[in-house]
């Protein structure tokens, strides 16, 4: 019988990380792609579990279960919040991942609780009562641990705030590129300001 082991995914809006562990959540092995926004989302998603294929193909294992952390809020048939990959808000991405890999149990969670999960179990906020894990990543994001409860931070007010402030500037799209055209707007204006002190 082949070795059976955990698979997790990190879907992000730059970037999509593969992981395999064994039984015990020691890691074996990984890979890191682009999440190459501009082509939709599907194709992101199908990109990461042929990554992950690969990666038990060449150990010559199964898959035990399945873990993924991704931006948004995940439904059985879209995403809630999840600005940064087009089409990703259309996603039935639980269906998805049980076509994909059958009876191997799969957990779905938002990225951010996730990560302060990690961190109240392994990491930093271990063994503390009441702490705050903040989030800088293609968008902005939070989540507090108190009294062994962990509750991620008013995303969807940040996210609605967030966009509604650089529309507000004129600028449109996911808080990465919104934050890239602020920078692409702040160096014509220092441009614009350089020739004007030349004349």
């Amino acid at each position: 019988m082949s070795q059976q082991l955990l698979v997790g995914f990190d879907f992000g809006g730059t970037k999509l990380a593969t992981v395999l562990a064994d039984l015990d959540g020691t890691r074996l092995a990984g890979e890191v792609l682009p999440t190459e926004a501009e082509r939709g989302a599907e194709q992101a998603v199908r990109r990461a579990i042929a990554a992950a294929r690969d990666l038990l193909s060449s150990r010559g294992a199964g898959v035990a279960a399945v873990g993924v952390a991704t931006m948004g809020i995940t439904r059985d048939d879209h995403v809630e919040l999840a600005p940064n990959v087009p089409g990703w808000d259309r996603l039935a991405l639980p269906q998805l991942l049980r076509d994909e890999f059958g009876s191997a149990p799969v957990a779905i969670a938002n990225d951010v609780r996730a990560a302060a999960v990690a961190e109240l179990t392994w990491g930093e906020l271990r063994n503390v009562s009441t702490g705050i894990y903040v989030n800088l990543g293609t968008g902005f994001a939070g989540a507090m641990e108190q009294e062994d409860q962990c509750r991620t931070l008013a995303k969807a007010a940040r996210y609605i705030s967030q966009i509604a402030a650089f529309q507000a500037a004129g600028l449109d799209g996911s808080c990465g590129q919104l934050a890239s055209q602020m920078r692409t707007r702040r160096r014509g204006r220092v441009d614009e300001i350089a020739e004007q002190r030349s004349h």
